[in-house]
């Protein structure tokens, strides 16, 4: 009977955690503002978290860089990455208003902001992320930022395998809009599973810096490529005849998302290695992970202990690589909340 009542609570719990499928609110003035929609072509639609009228939101980020191009979810043409922003909350979230001309919107400059980073072949609204940037803004009374990497979601630009500079350097602009347009802190940047890497080179970017970002957080992050490669990521004897007939073959995500890749790419993805992180002397990391992540192995989390000098790791029993949907939410939440809390 008490296993059997422990069941139908664990249950009940698991029921409380079900997402309902809602439209995120933008603001009401967008000022002829263009703004990314919720849903993305050949995406599965987004299931999000509930949210108050006027907390979120979304907006294109023109990139700094040099060229573009035309692309079909960009009408005007310029590379832009898509940010969607939940600003805190808290009533008392009101001290010192700046106005954003870049996405036309107001934010409170006294209140930090937590950045989000989205993995491989994913975007600003997986479930996971959302349901973790909205928690941690409650939780913290804090801004938290999440956004598109070039070629994923919204954000338009040429999507690649590998990437990972570029993605680091999409990461940095983010937190250059957030320091000089938004005029507030970072105070803690997350990278989920390829997301990792751009927030490990931000780190040790940040060694430069007398106003470091202090913290970072990596959800089931890849610290190099195995002799084998994880569930969802190896090649078929298709894909490698096309690779050598074309050059370029096609993988699908586990989203259904099509993506082109290359030698060059696969080449870069097997050579990672995250060695060079132990340059960041003074980042403080929490590493979380499932034992049960069979796309990344749960090695890697020891692995990022024994490189960076201030890593703390927590294996959650039984989590997958997108820690099961929403089951292991409140766990995550709590973690980087104390992490968060004890740290800052």
């Amino acid at each position: 009977f008490r296993r059997r009542d422990r069941r139908e609570k664990e249950r009940k719990e698991e029921e409380e955690e079900e997402p309902a499928e809602t439209k995120l609110v933008q603001d009401e003035d967008d000022g002829g503002v263009r703004r990314p929609p919720v849903e993305m072509k050949n995406y599965p639609p987004p299931i999000l978290p509930k949210i108050a009228k006027g907390q979120e939101v979304s907006f294109y980020l023109p990139k700094e860089s040099e060229g573009g191009g035309d692309d079909e979810n960009n009408n005007d043409g310029g590379d832009e990455l898509a940010c969607s922003l939940i600003r805190c909350s808290d009533p008392k979230c009101a001290s010192t208003q700046t106005k954003v001309e870049t996405g036309g919107f107001t934010v409170d400059s006294s209140k930090p902001v937590i950045i989000v980073c989205h993995g491989t072949q994913s975007w600003r609204n997986q479930m996971l992320l959302a349901y973790l940037a909205f928690r941690l803004s409650e939780s913290l009374h804090c801004h938290t930022l999440r956004f598109d990497f070039t070629g994923n979601g919204h954000s338009n630009g040429k999507w690649r395998y590998g990437n990972f500079q570029g993605e680091h350097e999409d990461l940095e602009q983010v937190v250059r809009f957030v320091r000089d347009q938004m005029k507030c802190r970072v105070l803690c940047v997350i990278g989920h599973s390829k997301g990792a890497q751009a927030v490990l080179k931000l780190a040790v970017h940040e060694e430069e810096r007398e106003d470091r970002i202090p913290l970072y957080v990596l959800l089931a992050g890849r610290f190099s490529l195995p002799d084998r490669l994880g569930e969802g990521e190896q090649l078929s004897d298709d894909q490698v005849a096309e690779l050598e007939r074309r050059g370029v073959a096609t993988i699908v995500s586990p989203l259904g998302v099509s993506f082109p890749m290359t030698w060059e790419d696969l080449e870069e993805k097997v050579e990672l290695d995250s060695s060079e992180s132990a340059e960041a002397k003074s980042a403080r990391v929490l590493v979380l992970h499932g034992d049960a992540d069979t796309v990344v192995p749960v090695g890697d989390a020891r692995r990022f202990e024994e490189t960076l000098e201030h890593c703390e790791v927590i294996i959650l029993e039984n989590a997958d690589h997108n820690f099961n949907g929403l089951k292991y939410m409140p766990r995550l939440v709590e973690s980087i909340t104390a992490f968060v809390e004890k740290h800052a």
